[in-house]
């Protein structure tokens, strides 16, 4: 997402799409939204026929999230004549049947195209298409060219057919159907921007991508001579971006100033050369007529060329811009003529902002604007050295004066969002100015809020290459970035490597100052945290409970340092079984920071998230469902469904709903979940790989268990790849998959993976950790039907004994253990591992 977007739209047409499978489409979208991430929205829809249309196919396309269109040119037989299938005969029937499927489902109900026929009646097609119910319509004109002229007669018949529909459509006394042809003409008129190609001057937005993989333009140019919409890139070769420094695209997207005019910029058979001199020729004659906007133009340079700030900039304070340019921006006559000219005279698009619901005026004031990649880069290398260096310092004064300095506040994110874009061209990773490297750390800080880890963790390394000769290794903001390096790391599955950037600073800062440093403690957080993803508890509790100690003595309880290591502290005793005294510490902190914080800020809500979850773990599960159900709710509100910790929230209240019966909703959420988390977060994502491996144990124990045998397997080796064979998780997982075996019939196979469960459990954790004591009853279920039932006696005995000590009385483990010496003495294996958050 190298052009800072926040929406993609994907549309999956040509032929018949669906004849490929509703798995593949879905799977095509969900590559997409995996790709570019939880900050751009990806709006996707197949366009059918309509033919294959049935109820399973819609629920799970829309369950997908993609939405479904129907090519049809009428709403009866006759006026689908040419739709006919491989036979011959009208496919109407199964088109229609459809469309009344798709209209049982309005959540994926997308709208129609049709191509306007002048034989056909027009009132008759209106009405006919109006009566399906869409949400939308548009009419396309069919393909014709000087040697096929358009069909019809009379001078313009495509003219009159239209203008009959329209009178009809715009005099409507109910409901407006939207007709998107419609709309963007009377947008035009009023002097709105297009937001299509078949009217208008609006630049080109869309690409085709042909089943061989070839990058084309839009299909209408396959009607003026063979190969027109080619490009000669494909995405096996070559990235979209190569695709927009394309000739045809570039002439497309710079709209009527690809035509020749007066000082407009002209395509010549030796482009680019012939661009850059006609820019060139341009950018002379402005910076002759007005130095000031000439100046403007190249400030623009500074910043990306998706999104330029042009209301940050006539916003600006005083000491920001330099001083003509200040005069300019207070000016808002000469401000607009000077925008104006350069809207006129140059590849950049002006947005305009609206103006309020009552206001005269049909806009306010430019408050963006767009710059063709092609020209950018052509306005940079304009710039001498020196001038590159005194608008970057400008460019970067005006971003850290738009830095509201609060990114964990949540109402801020949009605009962190904004500024990300802007940190490369203007400069501002390399600034030896510390507002500059602090707003640099802020907008790294707001991704890691954002549990967008992937963009972090490249901004970070970015960051380094350029700090790396500038700053010392414990320069104070050297140590901040390498400290969220090393947090990126971890948050994207690479413990090994987040150990070792963390172990490397914590070791020089304890050589160089005192154990209470602020960035020794900082530093020795942050390992704690890598060898708690790795599994190595013990150490991560011992550096928690320092830290938590040193900020407690140094800085008192109540203060955010404190609060934050007595959480981590919280989660490494959850991870070492100790359940009593993690729900104690996760109590406290709840308690202390709903008295110091609003109850829907970030950290109340995590507090919230933890405490249910440890209620959950010790078996309390009716106080966890209450907090649960509330928190659930504040996170939709407040973080969005799709933020990291929502799902982890629903994660949780999905486990609950288990524990309390609803067995059902429990595996729907399950389901639901892993499909987001895999988009949200990726396939192989710590996260994702928790809660398969919770849904594959809901599928083994109330489900199927053959549809649980290729996750349960797959979680096993993605856990193995990520984490190494010693980890717990590997180990659990590779008991549960014994679990499923068991419960297909491979009793040998299955026997030997839950007793080497057991003993690897025992290596790692210890033998009174309750995951161990699960491993031990499963172990002991395998040894009794197998015929050792004195080993089993003794192993059931002994994890009894042991389950006593660690867990309080009532817990379901405990319970486990006393019903598998009576009751429960011939069940077959069925204690499930459950992985936790780490």
């Amino acid at each position: 997402m190298a052009h800072g977007l926040t929406s993609l739209q994907i549309n999956l047409h040509g032929g018949e799409p669906l004849l490929v499978g509703v798995k593949t489409l879905v799977g095509y979208v969900a590559a997409v939204r995996e790709a570019v991430g939880a900050r751009c929205r990806v709006d996707a829809s197949v366009q059918t026929n309509g033919t294959l249309l049935t109820e399973d196919r819609v629920r799970r396309l829309a369950d997908a999230g993609i939405g479904v269109g129907v090519s049809v040119d009428g709403g009866n037989p006759w006026l689908n004549r040419h739709r006919v299938n491989h036979a011959g005969r009208s496919s109407w029937a199964a088109v229609s049947a459809g469309l009344e499927v798709l209209r049982r489902h309005p959540e994926a109900y997308a709208g129609i195209l049709s191509v306007i026929d002048p034989d056909s009646d027009p009132v008759e097609v209106y009405t006919s298409l109006a009566a399906l119910g869409p949400p939308s319509m548009d009419l396309l004109l069919p393909h014709a060219n000087w040697a096929h002229p358009p069909a019809g007669t009379g001078p313009h018949p495509y003219a009159d057919w239209l203008i009959q529909v329209f009178d009809l459509w715009f005099d409507s006394t109910g409901q407006l159907v939207p007709i998107r042809l419609f709309r963007e003409i009377i947008g035009l008129l009023l002097g709105l921007d297009g937001g299509a190609e078949a009217v208008g001057n609006s630049p080109m937005v869309a690409v085709v991508v042909d089943t061989d993989g070839a990058i084309e333009q839009v299909d209408s140019l396959k009607t003026a001579y063979e190969g027109a919409p080619a490009t000669g890139r494909d995405v096996f070769r070559h990235s979209f971006d190569d695709v927009l420094d394309h000739p045809g695209v570039v002439a497309r997207q710079l709209g009527r100033r690809a035509l020749s005019d007066d000082i407009g910029i002209q395509i010549s058979p030796d482009y680019p050369i012939g661009f850059q001199t006609s820019w060139a020729i341009t950018l002379d004659s402005l910076e002759r007529e007005n130095p000031r906007t000439a100046e403007l133009l190249r400030l623009f340079a500074l910043f990306s060329p998706g999104s330029i700030p042009v209301g940050q900039l006539q916003r600006a304070r005083p000491g920001d811009l330099p001083p003509h340019l200040a005069e300019l921006a207070t000016d808002p006559v000469r401000w607009q003529l000077a925008l104006t000219r350069i809207s006129e005279s140059t590849a950049v698009r002006m947005d305009y902002a609206r103006s309020s619901a009552g206001s005269t005026d049909s806009v306010s004031a430019v408050e963006s604007a767009e710059m063709h990649r092609l020209y950018h880069r052509f306005l940079r290398r304009t710039l001498s050295p020196a001038d590159r260096t005194a608008l970057s310092a400008v460019a970067c004064r005006v971003l850290v004066s738009a830095d509201p300095k609060r990114p964990w506040d949540k109402p801020t994110w949009p605009t962190y969002a904004a500024l990300l874009p802007h940190l490369s061209p203007s400069g501002a990773l390399e600034s030896p100015e510390d507002p500059v490297r602090e707003l640099v750390l802020r907008c790294i800080e707001y991704l890691r809020l954002q549990e967008d880890a992937s963009a972090g963790l490249t901004l970070c390394e970015q960051v380094l290459a350029r700090w790396r000769g500038r700053l010392t290794p414990t320069h104070p903001s050297m140590l901040i970035l390498v400290h969220q390096q090393a947090n990126m790391l971890r948050r994207c599955g690479r413990y090994r490597e987040a150990e070792a950037v963390g172990r490397s600073v914590a070791e020089q800062l304890a050589y160089e100052r005192e154990p209470d440093d602020a960035d020794l403690l900082r530093a020795k957080t942050g390992l704690g945290g890598s060898l708690m993803a790795l599994g190595r508890f013990g150490e991560a509790h011992q550096l928690f409970d320092q830290v938590w100690r040193a900020y407690d003595a140094l800085e008192g309880p109540e203060v955010p340092r404190t609060l934050s290591s007595l959480h981590n502290l919280g989660v490494a005793l959850g991870l070492l079984g100790r359940y009593s005294e993690a729900t104690s510490v996760r109590h406290q902190l709840l308690v202390q920071r709903e008295r110091l914080l609003p109850t829907n800020h970030p950290l109340t809500l995590f507090s919230a998230l933890t405490y249910a979850r440890a209620l959950r773990l010790q078996g309390r599960h009716e106080e966890a469902i209450e907090l649960q159900d509330a928190n659930t709710e504040l996170y939709l509100r407040t973080m969005g469904k799709y933020h990291a910790q929502t799902l982890d929230a629903l994660h949780n209240q999905a486990l609950c709903l288990l524990r309390s019966g609803d067995v059902p909703a429990a595996g729907d959420l399950l389901r639901d979940l892993v499909e987001r988390c895999r988009q949200l977060q990726g396939a192989r994502h710590p996260m994702t790989l928790m809660i398969k491996s919770d849904l594959a144990s809901f599928l083994r124990s109330y489900g199927d268990p053959a549809e649980s045998a290729p996750l349960v397997e797959l979680v096993a080796a993605d856990y193995r790849n990520l984490l190494g064979d010693d980890h717990p998780n590997t180990v659990g997982a590779q008991g549960n998959r014994g679990l499923t075996q068991w419960r297909l019939g491979d009793h040998d196979a299955a026997g030997g993976r839950i007793e080497q469960a057991l003993r690897g459990m025992r290596a790692t954790v210890g033998g009174a950790h309750p995951w161990t004591l699960g491993c031990a009853l499963n172990t002991a279920a395998v040894q009794h039907l197998s015929g050792r039932r004195e080993d089993a006696a003794a192993l059931r005995e002994d994890t009894l004994r042991r389950a006593r000590q660690v867990v309080d009385e009532g817990h379901p483990l405990l319970l486990a253990c006393a019903e598998a010496l009576t009751t429960a003495a011939d069940d077959p294996p069925g204690w499930n591992f459950e992985p936790q958050p780490i």
